[in-house]
């Protein structure tokens, strides 16, 4: 559909007297009507100012405590406005009525040799019009798949799973989460078998991270808007390689030791065991019924030595075995148990009652629920310093906390004890204006570095990205890529699984 997005009329030739194309031309589609599909219509033959920010600039994060997330990815754009299209209160718009928040959009440039790419995909808020020096214009906010994830809040749950992998858990995520179908999901197969997995009340965009971080894998929202995961063991090759010729003169700065270097490393198993069917919850008084009534707001949170666990298989209350009613509140006088039905919905960590009393009479009633509670088994850490590095930068700290087994975990400990501890070229670079360089780029990709002015020649993951107009016409974008480097790995641990490894971001 090259020709209704980039046309004669909306974004085609635009030929200069015999010149054809010489800057890249910048589409904006917006799914106005929330229909799931673009129809063409240009809106980024309005800019007159843009940004596009995306990705992470760290692989650690600042306090030491995890593997960084991806940011929320960021669209800002000023549009002209002469004829007030995106105004909200002017009803002579042809987008009078359609202009709110949440609209679907997706970003793509054509430059002048005629290739396309994509830059970001995503949804806006609500267009803000307003006057800047007597003229009219429209200011675009925009967030991709993480804003969508994050804006939810603590509301994904997800009953308890046994024997998942990474993908799996992702997949359940983002289905739980709603997570659009206009962008979708490139998951690559996990490798480390969870033997229990589960969400309760939580946000989809960190329990995400936490999945993939668990087995050192990688997740990133790609500019087509797909979640997009992929494991330690995926290998890849060099795509393109930039040279002192594609960025600007002294612009390349490498992150500091205390950015990126971790030589106090500690990593911990933490995993769990099965115990025995039992009572994980009971009502604590007696709860009164109604003749005729059926209560649908009671929640049992379960336990196990006083905190809140997920359980195997809970059992719907069974009746005398598991609940009981009677005529006083004390549980004695007439038996009215017979009355009384009670279905459950079993989330995690606790479970929906529905108490109905079926008889003609006020009835009290006791319940309790059974099931296996699932609870931490001793942890076990595995440590490693580096003197070496610690005499040279100082102590600096890393614990991460896993789901895994203890081969699996010293496993760990020994590929992050290779790959953090030593000096790396983890470097940001400004890119010389070449839209055929600048926005061939992607987060996740891998190129290759021959920097020979700073004695730099390596293979790196793009992770971060950043283009912003220097002009009004976008004649000239500056773009900011963000390099980490690309290492394989062998731990050194004889495991059954694939080596070598990767680290350096996704695929």
């Amino acid at each position: 559909m090259v020709t209704s997005l980039f046309g004669e009329s909306k974004f085609g030739t635009f030929k200069f007297g015999p010149t054809v194309q010489t800057r890249p031309r910048f589409g904006l589609a917006v799914d106005w009507k929330n229909q799931s599909l673009f129809t063409g219509e240009n809106e980024g033959k309005y800019l007159q100012s843009l940004t596009v920010d995306r990705g992470r600039k760290y692989f650690i994060s600042a306090d030491g405590t995890s593997m960084e997330p991806e940011e929320t990815g960021r669209l800002s754009a000023v549009l002209l406005d002469v004829d007030r299209r995106f105004d909200l209160y002017n009803e002579a718009s042809p987008l009078y009525g359609f202009l709110g928040g949440g609209k679907y959009f997706r970003l793509r440039v054509r430059t002048p040799s005629g290739n396309i790419y994509r830059l970001m995909a995503g949804s806006i808020d609500e267009p803000i019009s307003y006057f800047e020096n007597g003229i009219q214009k429209a200011r675009f906010e925009g967030t991709d798949g993480w804003g969508y994830l994050r804006s939810q809040g603590n509301q994904v749950t997800i009953p308890l799973q046994e024997d998942i992998y990474a993908d799996q858990a992702i997949s359940k995520i983002l289905e739980a989460a709603r997570y659009p179908s206009i962008w979708g999901s490139d998951l690559g197969e996990g490798i480390d078998l969870r033997p229990y997995f589960w969400v309760d009340g939580r946000s989809p965009a960190q329990v995400i991270h936490e999945v993939a971080h668990n087995e050192l894998g990688n997740v990133f929202i790609a500019a087509d808007g797909k979640m997009k995961f992929r494991s330690r063991l995926n290998q890849e090759n060099d795509t393109i390689t930039l040279s002192d010729n594609d960025i600007v003169l002294n612009s390349l700065t490498r992150m500091s030791p205390a950015e990126v270097i971790r030589n106090v490393l500690r990593v911990v198993a933490v995993t769990k065991t099965e115990l025995s069917v039992q009572t994980v919850w009971e009502i604590p008084r007696r709860l009164q019924v109604a003749a005729g009534e059926t209560i649908t707001d009671v929640f049992a949170e379960f336990e196990y030595n006083g905190k809140a666990v997920p359980v195997k298989n809970p059992i719907t209350p069974v009746i005398t075995t598991d609940y009981d009613a009677f005529q006083l509140e004390d549980g004695t006088g007439a038996n009215y148990t017979a009355d009384i039905s009670i279905s459950m919905y079993a989330y995690s960590t606790r479970a929906k009652l529905e108490i109905t009393n079926n008889g003609i009479n006020t009835a009290w009633v006791y319940v309790k629920v059974r099931g296996a509670p699932i609870v931490n088994a001793n942890s076990v850490t595995f440590g490693f310093e580096n003197d070496a590095s610690i005499k040279q930068f100082g102590p600096r700290p890393f614990t991460l906390s896993v789901d895994q087994n203890l081969n699996i975990a010293r496993q760990y400990r020994e590929i992050l004890a290779n790959y953090l501890t030593l000096a790396k070229n983890f470097i940001f670079v400004d890119m010389i204006a070449n839209p055929d360089v600048q926005f061939s780029m992607e987060l996740g990709q891998i190129v290759r570095g021959e920097f020979t002015s700073y004695g730099i020649s390596q293979s790196y993951r793009v992770i971060r990205l950043r283009h912003e107009f220097v002009d009004k016409a976008g004649i000239v974008t500056k773009t900011r890529v963000w390099l980490e480097p690309y290492v394989r790995l062998f731990s050194g641990v004889q495991i059954p699984v694939q080596v070598p490894f990767q680290l350096g971001g996704i695929a």
